[in-house]
């Protein structure tokens, strides 16, 4: 097939098989994870670009590229090496996926905090993480069988896109379409968080409550970055912070729940 032989020759496949995803699951969780990874990235680079040193941005760029671009690197290699394993539909998207995250080494976009290229660097991880996400999209497309690491992923990917977005403010780079895009990650944040709750019921009464303190915590860090758009200022190190917290508390519930369910 024509999609494959682009895909093979777009990334030199290893000899062996990846020894990180050993089955479909695990290439689900990857994509998922990459989605978080993305938008990890573009907010270290805005941080960067503020000139605040908040965390080491630049090491914590550079850790989370490394990690991004093995976890396509893996997920090419299993869908080369299992092809029935997946839609037909998938590969392609995880070769447009590497192609637009290639655009941050082209021109040094990864390492350069001109404001010129401030967009182009947000644009090539977003249409990236667009991909990716309909990978695994397709991926669970029967919803009733989407496990909670969807969920919680998609949560941490929208909280570190929203503290992006508002370190962009910072920065002075204005991005467009910013209210389709907060309307978009509120409804899909709200949702996510219902089918954790739902998760949540399976548990016995103890578990259930410590998870459905994590989600109340998640709400009210999501809540501040919602509110925030009516400020017109912010301070760099609590939007880095807050979007952090999110996911830190959906790094407790995913152990929860693969422990108990």
């Amino acid at each position: 097939m024509r999609w494959r032989k682009l895909f093979i020759l777009f990334v030199t496949s290893s000899l062996t098989l990846s020894a990180n995803i050993a089955n479909k699951t695990d290439l689900m969780h990857t994509l998922e994870r990459s989605r978080v990874l993305s938008m990890r990235i573009i907010k270290s680079h805005a941080l960067i670009g503020t000139g605040n040193p908040f965390n080491n941005p630049e090491k914590q760029l550079e850790k989370d590229y490394a990690a991004l671009k093995k976890n396509l690197t893996d997920a090419h290699d299993y869908l080369v090496h299992h092809p029935q394993d997946v839609d037909a539909a998938i590969p392609p998207l995880i070769q447009k996926a590497q192609e637009h995250f290639a655009k941050l080494t082209q021109g040094d976009l990864l390492h350069t905090t001109d404001t010129e290229h401030a967009i182009p660097f947000f644009q090539a991880l977003e249409k990236s993480r667009v991909q990716i996400n309909k990978a695994a999209e397709i991926l669970t497309q029967d919803k009733t069988q989407r496990d909670y690491v969807f969920f919680t992923t998609r949560i941490s990917t929208i909280a570190q896109k929203m503290g992006a977005v508002y370190l962009y403010k910072v920065w002075g780079i204005a991005l467009p379409d910013l209210d389709k895009h907060f309307a978009m990650m509120t409804k899909k944040s709200a949702k996510s968080m219902k089918a954790l709750k739902n998760f949540a019921q399976k548990l016995d009464e103890k578990t259930r409550k410590d998870v459905l303190n994590n989600i109340k915590e998640m709400q009210l860090q999501l809540q501040f970055f919602i509110m925030s758009r009516r400020f017109k200022s912010f301070i760099p190190t609590l939007l880095y912070d807050k979007s952090n917290r999110i996911e830190q508390e959906n790094i407790k519930i995913e152990k929860i729940l693969h422990k108990k369910l």
